[in-house]
């Protein structure tokens, strides 16, 4: 954010002077050791002569990925005092819509927005993929494999960059970076559950990471009762059956409402651990319970859009959709508290949400019997609600501020301009063969001046992609040889 002293836009030369003398130091050993490479009679390849030239601009980036926002929400909180976070970067620096696709699937967007590319063009379209069993019909969780074109974070070590990412859809198997990831199935979401995504290697880079996230998951089967309850009102008949449902519901509110709690607390948790042991050039966190929460309690918050919602029921629970935006909020305040005080701060979602006019419907709860095992329930005469009462909309959120931000500005962007907008800050080439573009307007204009937007063909070919060439087996030595010699992997 903003220096705490009072900085404004205008005074953004003055708050990045310490980062320019660190930026100039690196970018001398950069330097100092491509020579020291070209000394010993090797010429420097075209990713090389890239990082070389690349100027340091003194910025880092936290991109805050926060599954379906909507500024429906988010500005009626705000316009009360709710949202303090929220609103700090709304006053001062930009806020605006970030249009959506669709089908709107949120592994294809998110990685729409961690590519820059069309979900026709990276290759993930979907939660999951077909898989040739001799059976047909078989389909597993969609993962980085699949994904054909380079994201930002396989950018950043080739380009002297250092990067984090946690959560992030389809990023198992956890790819090399210089820094950390922390793949989507490092806990329990409703997503592995449903089809079995695996979970037992590879779940973070460096791989021994993964033992000491796992000290921080928070497991669904031990729910943290007080914060959930904290944050709903549950009937003592709701909370014995959130506490029993074994394996997440599709549709069922009470179910997907723990997974995704429980998996998001988990990803806090790291993501606050992590950042306090240094920030790296770019960080990525990815927030997931909104949506769930949004699918299957929005006739609670909008009774109104509704027939035959129970008054009582609606006042009870419907406070849950904007107490854990107020729960978010607080997050984003944690955030900030740990990053450098010029950190350009970007919260995103794929999409927004509005009411779907259809109430759950009431299964017998013999139907369900798999996910609660032998678990007994007292539920609403043995009936579970399943359904979703809230859907995707096509407008998503677009807010940030902080470094070289303008304060004020009202924008209006596509998915496609995320990765793009985030090149330009680090001072990196843009592609051109993304199609997106640099959100130029919420940039201070000496910002684009003293480091004009750079412009590259494409990095695809020059950086190779780590997931399609590292074998999870370890069968593939050559592919393992090839990541070794570009420093992905020791």
């Amino acid at each position: 954010m903003r220096n705490p002293n009072g900085a404004t836009p205008d005074m953004y030369s003055c708050c990045t002077a310490r980062s320019a003398v660190r930026a100039h130091s690196r970018a001398l050993l950069i330097a100092l050791v491509f020579f020291s490479l070209a000394s010993c009679s090797r010429h420097l390849s075209p990713i090389e002569h890239l990082a070389v030239e690349t100027p340091e601009t003194g910025v880092k980036v936290l991109l805050v990925g926060i599954d379906g926002a909507t500024l429906r929400v988010i500005d009626a909180l705000a316009a009360q005092g709710e949202l303090p976070e929220f609103e700090r970067l709304m006053r001062e620096g930009v806020r605006g819509v970030i249009r959506s696709q669709s089908p709107t699937r949120s592994p294809a967007l998110w990685t729409t927005i961690a590519t820059g590319h069309k979900r026709s063009e990276h290759g993930i379209t979907d939660f999951t993929v077909p898989i040739s069993d001799g059976e047909g019909g078989k389909h597993v969780l969609v993962s980085s494999r699949q994904r054909r074109k380079l994201a930002l974070w396989n950018l950043m070590a080739p380009l002297g960059k250092t990067t984090g990412f946690l959560g992030w859809w389809a990023t198992w198997p956890a790819e090399p970076v210089d820094g950390w990831l922390v793949s989507d199935r490092m806990t329990r979401t409703r997503w592995s559950e449903w089809t079995g995504g695996a979970r037992d290697r590879a779940l973070t880079y460096p791989p021994a990471l993964a033992a000491e996230m796992q000290k921080l998951v928070v497991d669904p089967m031990s729910p943290p009762m007080d914060e959930i309850e904290a944050l709903v009102e549950l009937s003592p008949d709701e909370r014995r059956e959130l506490e029993a449902v074994q394996k997440p519901i599709f549709g069922h509110w009470l179910s997907v409402f723990k997974f995704a709690y429980c998996s998001q607390r988990s990803y806090e948790r790291m993501a606050l651990h992590l950042l306090d042991r240094g920030q790296p050039d770019l960080t990525g966190i990815f927030l997931i319970a909104n949506d769930p929460i949004s699918h299957t309690f929005w006739h609670f918050y909008e009774p109104q859009k509704f027939r035959g919602v129970d008054p009582a029921q609606a006042k009870r629970l419907g406070r849950l959709i904007p107490d854990f935006y107020i729960h978010n909020d607080s997050f984003l305040g944690q955030l900030r508290r740990l990053v450098d005080p010029d950190t350009v701060i970007l919260v995103v979602s794929d999409h927004g949400f509005q009411a779907s006019g259809r109430l759950p419907e009431h299964k017998p709860r013999e139907e369900f019997a798999k996910e609660f095992g032998a678990a007994e329930v007292n539920g609403e005469e043995g009936a579970v609600a399943v359904g979703q009462s809230g859907r995707h909309g096509l407008a998503g959120i677009l807010l940030g501020a902080g470094g070289p931000l303008r304060q004020g500005v009202e924008v209006r962007a596509r998915l496609y301009d995320v990765a793009p907008t985030i090149l330009a800050l680090l001072g990196l080439p843009v592609p051109e063969d993304l199609p997106g573009r640099v959100l130029e307007e919420i940039l201070q204009p000496d910002f684009l001046q003293r480091y004009p937007i750079r412009r590259i063909a494409s990095y695809e070919g020059l950086i190779p992609l780590p997931a399609r060439a590292l074998d999870l087996d370890g069968e593939d030595e050559e592919a393992l040889e090839m990541l070794r010699s570009l420093g992905y992997i020791q």
